[in-house]
């Protein structure tokens, strides 16, 4: 199946799946959830398909249609559609999307790990039933400051979506310190997480790798 026949019928599908009512049955989320890793998959092996902009459109709708639905159904969806974006935002500019496609993708990720307990919950959940979720804000990696032992020490970020905020002397938790410290010898642009309440990168979201 062409690339283009194969995203209208994700859009489709999608369509029909995210117009089940508010309260989805376990069988539906089972299928939202299958769907869903079903296109994170596709995206994957052919990320280097070349897609006309009215396709572009329709699958970046596709992907909509599951992010909406995680404020209409508790926190089952989150994740799954987490990792979807995700993978959406590591593909290669100007094939299966495009720059501004990305920006926009990078909001949704900010919703979604905005997400807390209480009323900030998507609708149906209930406080007890997930960890509060950090809340934090995405940012991409300008240039690194390394200490005497010529580790990395801090970062000076740049907003994702706005690119006259910057942060400068940015913690990075310990994990993080090595992996990036490789992504940076091998990726031009990458995009971090960070928790508003600590100034600290805590999650690394995506890399694009230098052609």
């Amino acid at each position: 199946m062409a690339a283009a026949e194969r995203v209208s019928k994700f859009y489709d599908d999608a369509t029909l799946l995210t117009s089940a009512p508010t309260n989805l049955t376990n069988n539906t989320t089972n299928k939202l959830i299958s769907e869903i890793m079903k296109l994170k998959s596709w995206l994957q092996k052919h990320q280097n398909e070349v897609l006309q902009d009215s396709i572009k459109t329709k699958l970046l709708q596709c992907i909509e249609m599951y992010y909406r639905k995680v404020f209409h159904r508790h926190e089952s969806l989150v994740d799954p559609v987490t990792d979807l974006l995700g993978c959406y935002l590591q593909l290669p500019e100007g094939k299966l999307l495009s720059s501004k496609d990305k920006r926009k993708v990078l909001q949704w990720i900010n919703s979604l790990s905005s997400l807390g307990s209480g009323d900030s919950l998507p609708k149906g959940s209930s406080s007890n039933s997930s960890p509060a979720r950090v809340v934090s804000s995405t940012w991409i990696v300008q240039s690194v400051d390394y200490n005497n032992n010529k580790n990395i020490s801090t970062l000076t970020l740049l907003n994702a979506e706005n690119d006259e905020l910057w942060k400068e002397d940015v913690a990075v938790e310990v994990d993080l310190v090595d992996k990036i410290a490789e992504l940076m010898d091998t990726c031009d642009n990458i995009i971090v997480e960070v928790d508003n309440s600590t100034d600290r990168v805590i999650g690394i979201i995506s890399s694009t790798t230098n052609k």
